[in-house]
């Protein structure tokens, strides 16, 4: 799914959103100096794989903070993390660098990837990207959750 089918798809599911159009955001930075409003509810993803590079994971957390990668794969349990390649980006999730955002996990028609949310996301209001950096949508995240779940990838809640 692009933009305007995961929008339709939000739509049609009755996925209450609101959407806000901007300048493409790549970075963290980019997002602080832009005028979204509640910037400090949008979240960043990692696409991840281990160093066998046979395990994905896709990560979401609030945009600032931090996490620590060592710590993660003690918690996963996974050997050695690293940033996944962009061609396994575009392949998997069907999204570009900048992109990146749970909603993705729709496009893993091989469900291999496990999609890991922050603890502190639940029972909140989350922005993320609609698989483009040019607009942010705010969702609640318990909504985000029930419709990711029927895919069939792995989701796991865990305290980051």
């Amino acid at each position: 799914m692009n933009k305007a089918e995961i929008l339709q798809y939000l739509a049609d599911k009755h996925i209450d959103f609101t959407k806000y159009e901007h300048a493409p955001i790549f970075s963290v930075e980019e997002g602080d100096k832009s005028d979204l409003p509640n910037h400090d509810k949008v979240i960043r993803n990692l696409f991840l794989c281990d160093a066998k590079k046979k395990n994905y994971y896709l990560i979401s957390l609030f945009v600032h903070k931090q996490i620590n990668l060592k710590e993660l794969s003690v918690k996963i349990p996974s050997k050695r993390l690293s940033f996944a390649k962009q061609d396994a980006m575009e392949e998997m999730l069907g999204v570009k660098p900048g992109s990146v955002t749970p909603l993705a996990i729709l496009n893993n028609t091989d469900k291999n990837i496990l999609m890991i949310f922050d603890k502190e996301l639940e029972n909140q209001t989350i922005g993320m990207h609609p698989m483009e950096n040019t607009a942010t949508i705010f969702m609640k995240f318990a909504d985000l959750y029930n419709l990711l779940l029927p895919h069939g990838n792995e989701i796991r809640i865990i305290d980051l």
